[in-house]
């Protein structure tokens, strides 16, 4: 078979590209935004003779958590998503999976975490790199001292930049604000934190987000409150988020004019009026005042219905229409 000249320069172009040695350009490459020493650990993940027992999807997986670790202590905790690693290093998620196992056998990488908050909520898992990983690849790692804030490498959608430049002051200023005195609470929350053990800060916090959902706290709190005194004192925790729950509740709720109706005392309940009526109606015959030859007979949670010689029997919710019907007056009791 015969190929023009133009044909085959594409050809052994084709096979150099793929015959081509990779250099260490091409390795550091798509990580030049990284710090140096996050830039250094992965091409000892590339290079390193010890990682050239597992696959090329692996590594591509390892490459991916690395450089999500810090770059003045490798052992500190990676928030990373499963499905987020998979997207980047091209691979699927299954594979992210037998990867991480395969690390955690290996000693190179173990799960912190088991994927879901202390309220139960799936989230990000986390995952810490090894010292004898650290060591393999040259990343830093040391102590945390109790000094020292947590700052932990978190996956995102694009970069985040965080000023820290007045990071010591502000933790100082906190530090000496929960050892002096609590902050003072408005008049109309002060005696929260007594009925239901949440801190004074953490009333201010929950003041914060009333305010930014457009809510009063008091009035939240006072249509909570049957619910709050069933938690008491002893679980505050419960009781904030409960109340957290209620603010951030996406769908508009009216705790101004709820509150209103408490506050009036006014509130009817309908399940206990629908009560009465059935007590008051037990094996009793009534008639329709605008419908002639309409018989009614009630007996325990059942009616019967009977109208030109059909009999019909009426039970649970649709008892509601003939109760209120008998509210207004509609069906009138027969005196035998």
């Amino acid at each position: 078979m015969w190929y023009d000249r133009q044909t085959l320069c594409g050809i052994y172009a084709h096979v150099e590209i793929l015959v081509r040695a990779q250099t260490l350009d091409d390795v550091i490459k798509p990580y030049l935004h990284l710090p140096t020493a996050i830039q250094t650990a992965l091409v000892r993940v590339e290079t390193h003779p010890t990682f050239r027992s597992i696959t090329k999807s692996t590594l591509l997986v390892l490459k991916a958590l690395v450089s999500r670790a810090s770059a003045t202590n490798g052992t500190r905790i990676i928030h990373a998503r499963l499905d987020r690693l998979a997207e980047e290093a091209n691979v699927s998620y299954k594979t992210v999976q037998r990867a991480l196992r395969q690390f955690h056998e290996f000693k190179w990488a173990s799960p912190a975490s088991e994927g879901r908050s202390e309220w139960g909520v799936f989230e990000a898992k986390r995952y810490r790199l090894s010292p004898d990983l650290c060591a393999l690849v040259h990343l830093p790692t040391k102590e945390k001292t109790a000094s020292e804030l947590e700052q932990e490498t978190e996956l995102s959608d694009g970069a985040i930049y965080v000023d820290l430049s007045l990071k010591k002051d502000l933790r100082k200023i906190s530090i000496e604000n929960r050892n002096g005195e609590p902050p003072k609470l408005p008049a109309a929350v002060e005696h929260v934190p007594g009925e239901t053990g949440i801190s004074p800060t953490g009333i201010c916090k929950l003041l914060g987000i009333a305010r930014k959902a457009g809510y009063q706290l008091e009035h939240v709190i006072l249509v909570a409150k049957p619910y709050l005194a069933k938690i008491g004192t002893a679980s505050p925790g419960r009781a904030f988020r409960y109340l957290q729950a209620m603010l951030t509740n996406p769908k508009k709720v009216d705790y101004a004019g709820r509150a209103a109706q408490l506050e009036r005392g006014d509130e009817p309940d309908p399940a206990k009026a629908m009560l009465a009526i059935a007590k008051q109606c037990r094996h009793k015959k009534f008639v329709h005042a605008t419908k002639p030859g309409l018989l009614v007979r009630f007996f325990d949670g059942v009616a019967e219905v009977s109208c030109a010689g059909q009999v019909e029997t009426l039970a649970g919710r649709q008892l509601e229409v003939l109760y209120a019907d008998v509210a207004k007056g509609k069906l009138t009791e027969v005196i035998e």
